[in-house]
């Protein structure tokens, strides 16, 4: 990261991990306002975010803001939509051909990088994967057998599992589900990705923004 550790954004410090020739803001974005000022909708009940067009829009897991500081903020589709930019000046959401290079780097074999689900798995537990090497090493539920959920975070990236929140305004996953946005290409959709406490892989899927603007997911940044 050109010798850089930290970055300060919207009065938050975040820590920088370089992996291959990308450099990753090492936690899950917490911004309330694109990177012009103009502030992003919060507080909002379950009717107005399952009924928000055109607008973007945060809220804290359960609305609780003890989970920021482990996981971040969870933005709505229209976030990321939008002609404005929620990443730092020079920072961008990633795309579906960054989170591939980061895939690869972390082991993903290259003949199953462009399918969609679940790709790199090993198994219910599974250490060996790439989403296992990505994963932190702490916050994930263990498995209903008593194997840890938790990854090896060998590469930095601390994957955290944030959970989401549905479009119909509830939550569900912390704890156990991992995802995050990936940059539209083109507008209509975007390859999220994914993991969770039970698999060592990375699922990758298109979300319709045509049917679902208001689902609600964390943000990563990757520097230009």
């Amino acid at each position: 990261c050109n010798g850089e550790s930290i970055i300060d954004y919207q009065g938050y410090i975040y820590d920088l991990v370089e992996i291959g020739e990308q450099c990753w803001i090492k936690q899950n974005l917490r911004a309330t306002a694109y990177n012009s000022g103009v502030e992003l909708l919060t507080g909002l009940s379950n009717a107005e975010w399952y009924l928000l067009e055109g607008e973007g829009a945060f809220a804290a897991y359960g609305n609780n803001e003890s989970n920021v500081s482990d996981y971040g903020l969870l933005y709505n589709g229209w976030t990321i939509l939008s002609d404005q930019e929620i990443c730092p000046a020079g920072w961008h959401v990633p795309t579906d051909q960054d989170m591939i290079e980061l895939e690869i780097m972390a082991g993903m074999e290259e003949f199953v990088i462009y399918d969609s689900g679940w790709r790199g798995s090993t198994g219910e537990a599974g250490t060996s994967g790439p989403g296992y090497l990505l994963k932190s090493s702490s916050l994930w539920n263990s498995l209903w057998f008593g194997a840890s959920g938790n990854g090896s975070d060998e590469l930095g990236f601390s994957w955290v599992p944030a959970g989401l929140k549905r479009d119909d305004g509830s939550y569900s996953g912390i704890g156990t589900d991992g995802r995050f946005w990936v940059s539209p290409e083109p507008s209509n959709f975007a390859w999220v990705r994914n993991t969770t406490n039970g698999n060592d892989g990375i699922q990758r899927w298109q979300v319709d923004f045509n049917e679902y603007p208001n689902v609600g997911y964390p943000i990563r940044c990757l520097k230009d």
